[in-house]
């Protein structure tokens, strides 16, 4: 109807109870995000487990991933 390009799922809706429990200057992630960077091989990057952590506005209980730049990145 718009024509244009949105995104809609459980991922998005994940990702928008992760952003307001996320600290300022700093950067979570869903399991699923870990696990794809994982998979890829990306390096510039870790994904440290943060443990199972409440979501906000009661979306549940869910594995979260604190993000930061990887300061031994292989050459």
């Amino acid at each position: 109807m718009t024509e244009k390009l949105t995104c809609v799922g459980t991922h998005v809706s994940q990702a928008a109870r992760i952003e307001p429990i996320t600290p300022p200057n700093q950067v979570y992630a869903s399991r699923g995000f870990a696990a794809l960077a994982a998979a890829e091989g990306l390096t510039d990057f870790v994904c440290e487990y943060m443990g199972q952590t409440p979501l906000a506005k009661g979306y549940g209980v869910y594995p979260i991933y604190h993000v930061r730049k990887n300061e031994f990145k292989p050459e």
